[in-house]
């Protein structure tokens, strides 16, 4: 790397109130902008109650971080960099190629039961990776949030879920967090450079949200937003019914082995303007995503993965939670550092197209279903990154 490192952690009084009195609550702190911003570490601890929670909900206590929201100002503009479910941002980690740490692989394993024991005390990790993991330099420098050349301080919000969306009975002790800025040390010679010779990239990390109502069916168009250019699109699927489950919104498919879906699900495609830029089946994703997600094992106990339960008479997981990765779809050794391949939506947004996912879902009852699509995008002329030099 070509600037070091330097890591702080901050924790106001607000985010350790000794109970559980930060769930249904939203906290929003200022952050220090001396530095440039590569990620951040949003750090949850939990202590549950005599009575251990009986969970509920397709993500219980994964998602006792309901949404994320870092705001800047740029001297252009305020805007939101990061706009995210907490679990999304779990996912995203794990399918962009990288591994979850120890502490929260613990607790995807406690929240995979029906109820977590009495007085257990357990971590989880959200990682907020501002720049890709997967960029290495020159291009990481220039990707960095370069919050010391801007006037205002980012904004850090934080919204945690209510316990009764999470458990149906029992409670939690103790509830707190911390958080964790990593950055890294830049000269003012060299901020300078990068400014008079393009500029840091503009980007930011956001979530949409597409509701399916109960009794919908067929094809369903979700658009893509524009402009950018993308360096990955996740999808994550949470089918409706009696109670919302993680499992794939297709029409056919659905079900277990047996069903009359298996082997013939349903088709997906991403297209603009009547052409195909991608097709797919999800479980066409969630096998090219696996080749480079960290795994210890095959089954959840061991090496569990985000994404729902492993129906009866299944081997595997349904594949609700995938990734169309444009950057790179594995670990490169020493860092991603062209742009050659992401998605461009500048294009079809000059000509007044749009990007659109595509597929046919099936009909529920009582509640509906969602997919959540969430991508790294970038803004801006990124041509630098995608020529070829010719020796």
């Amino acid at each position: 790397m070509m600037l070091r490192k330097k890591t702080h952690f901050f924790t106001p009084a607000i985010l350790a109130p000794g109970t559980s009195a930060l769930l249904g609550t939203t906290q929003k702190f200022a952050l220090d902008n001396t530095w440039p911003i590569e990620e951040m570490l949003i750090n949850v601890n939990i202590i549950c109650g005599a009575t251990g929670p009986t969970l509920t909900g397709a993500d219980n206590l994964l998602g006792i971080i309901k949404k994320i929201n870092l705001s800047i100002n740029d001297n252009n503009q305020p805007r939101s960099v990061v706009d995210c479910r907490g679990v999304a941002l779990l996912d995203y980690c794990e399918r962009s190629g990288f591994n979850l740490d120890a502490d929260t692989l613990a607790a995807q394993i406690l929240c995979a039961g029906a109820s977590i024991a009495n007085n257990m005390a357990f971590r989880i990790n959200y990682r907020i990776p501002l720049v890709h993991p997967a960029i290495g330099e020159p291009l990481r420098t220039r990707s960095l949030l370069p919050v010391h050349t801007w006037n205002q301080q980012p904004i850090l919000t934080i919204e945690f879920e209510q316990g009764a969306n999470m458990f149906s009975a029992g409670t939690l002790a103790l509830v707190t967090a911390e958080v964790v800025l990593v950055r890294r040390n830049i000269t003012t010679d060299l901020t300078n450079q990068i400014l008079g010779d393009g500029g840091f990239i503009p980007f930011d990390l956001l979530e949409t949200p597409f509701a399916i109502a109960p009794g919908v069916s067929g094809e369903q168009r979700f658009a893509i937003p524009s402009p950018g250019s993308y360096l990955n699109l996740l999808m994550s699927q949470y089918l409706g019914g009696a109670t919302v489950t993680r499992n794939v919104l297709d029409q056919a498919g659905v079900g277990a082995a047996a069903a009359s879906g298996f082997g013939a699900e349903t088709r997906w495609r991403m297209e603009s303007g009547g052409v195909v830029d991608h097709e797919w089946r999800m479980k066409h994703l969630r096998c090219i995503n696996g080749f480079s997600m960290p795994k210890n094992s095959s089954t959840q106990a061991s090496s569990p993965q985000l994404g729902g339960a492993v129906a009866a008479s299944t081997s595997f997981q349904p594949a609700a939670s995938v990734m169309l990765d444009f950057l790179s779809d594995g670990v490169p050794s020493d860092g991603v550092n062209e742009l050659g391949s992401v998605l461009d939506l500048n294009i079809p947004a000059r000509s007044g197209l749009k990007m659109e996912i595509i597929t046919n879902v099936a009909s529920v009852a009582t509640n509906g279903s969602t997919l959540f699509v969430m991508g790294h995008r970038l803004y801006g002329d990124l041509s630098k990154w995608q020529s070829v030099k010719v020796r």
